[in-house]
């Protein structure tokens, strides 16, 4: 991201360049935004000009409007107007914050959010707007500034217990990375810390690349929102802060996030837990994040490349319970107990390789897609015919377990 100066006037932003709003065009419509705004801003200038409040609304609306249409650039110069005619209101700050948000100018983002934080008096304004633009924030390791934005919640009056434990956690987390690198792409933005190599880090990128472009294929998609925050930690402070067992090397909690040792070499297993949290990302993006442990895990091993030979089962079942997927989905929250764990593990992959083996790596794909409208046992009935206890029961004689 190309740095800005940004100016302050009147303990606002204004520096931002957007396109200029021209008059409508002939024949278009009196109620489109544009024409609204140039309609308001000819009023302004007469006799009867309309009060700062009905000024700064309907700059609102129309700004909303613009945002419809995806003119982000237009809907931020109308919320700026708004904000300067009514510097007050903490709604209008939190819309234009989210508006720069939806662009990725997260530095734009928080001196907006600054410029609201100074003014005394703030009337902050509906608490769920300043909840999304916190987890936006948050969702792109922008921890201090969503702690700001958290803040802001807070001031609002709609905030509730949570909101502190929020801020709590991420000073937590800042408290366990300090000085982070970021290695900034259109795909991934890749946060590290100073006991990393450089050389380390710019293999993970390249191998991120590669198989982005491979699971994109794979899962027959378009590209994945924004770029994918990926956090490499020298060592487990975070897992421990977290609570995950020393036998897990990644998470994926939105973002990708792992351990790796400071050296410079880029190890099998380090490859293998980045596909693996990369697969999550697709997961849950083409599910709209309603796909079931189960399958989050046992595909996500099966995008990393690890498969079960099919005589092997009985044998690693003889020692290991087979478990229903509603008590996998229970056991994968609780990931203490490592064997009862390593089950549910290898139970989701070999669930995974049934499945590909008698209906075809694309009904995985599809399983996955019709999540995002549809429950586990519908998905499930629509694109390999069967029921949840079904599955389980047919795995078992494929398996021979």
């Amino acid at each position: 991201m190309n740095l800005r100066i940004v100016a302050l006037l009147a303990g606002f932003v204004v520096a931002l360049p957007v396109p200029a709003l021209s008059a409508p065009t002939a024949g278009a419509p009196a109620d489109a935004p544009a024409a609204r705004l140039v309609k308001l801003r000819s009023e302004e200038r007469g006799p009867r000009p309309p009060s700062a409040a009905s000024a700064a609304a309907r700059r609102e609306a129309i700004a909303a409007d613009f945002l419809e249409q995806k003119e982000i650039g237009r809907a931020i110069e109308v919320l700026k107007e708004a904000a300067q005619i009514q510097p007050q209101s903490g709604r209008i700050f939190a819309r234009l914050a989210l508006a720069y948000l939806d662009t990725g100018d997260f530095e734009f983002a928080r001196a907006t959010v600054d410029a609201a934080s100074g003014r005394a008096d703030l009337e902050p304004g509906p608490g769920e707007l300043w909840s999304e633009v916190a987890a936006l924030f948050a969702a792109g390791n922008h921890l201090q500034d969503a702690i700001a934005a958290w803040e802001l919640l807070e001031r609002s009056g709609d905030a509730g217990p949570w909101v502190s434990s929020r801020i709590e956690w991420a000073k937590r987390e800042l408290a366990v990375t300090p000085g982070q690198r970021l290695l900034q792409g259109d795909r991934f933005a890749i946060y590290s810390d100073s006991g990393v190599s450089e050389t380390l880090v710019t293999a993970i990128e390249e191998h991120l690349e590669r198989e982005y472009e491979r699971q994109q294929k794979f899962f027959g998609a378009g590209e994945l929102p924004g770029p994918q925050t990926v956090v490499l930690y020298g060592g487990r402070r975070f897992f421990s802060l977290v609570s995950v067992p020393d036998w897990v090397s990644g998470v994926f909690d939105g973002k990708i996030r792992i351990s790796v040792e400071s050296s410079s070499r880029f190890e099998k297993e380090v490859a293998s837990v980045l596909s693996h949290e990369l697969a999550h990302a697709w997961i849950r993006f083409l599910s709209r994040d309603h796909a079931p442990g189960w399958l989050h895990e046992g595909l996500a091993q099966w995008c990393e490349g690890r498969r079960i030979p099919r005589k092997d089962f009985a044998a690693a079942f003889s020692r290991l319970p087979v478990y229903s997927l509603a008590e996998i989905e229970g056991n994968l929250g609780r990931r203490s107990d490592r064997a009862i764990a390593r089950a549910n593990y290898v139970e989701s992959l070999g669930l995974v390789e049934y499945l590909a083996f008698t209906h075809g790596e694309g009904a995985l794909v599809c399983l996955v897609r019709s999540l995002s409208d549809a429950p586990i046992e519908e998905a499930l009935k629509r694109e390999v015919a069967m029921t949840p206890t079904e599955l389980v029961a047919r795995w078992k004689v494929w398996a021979g377990v």
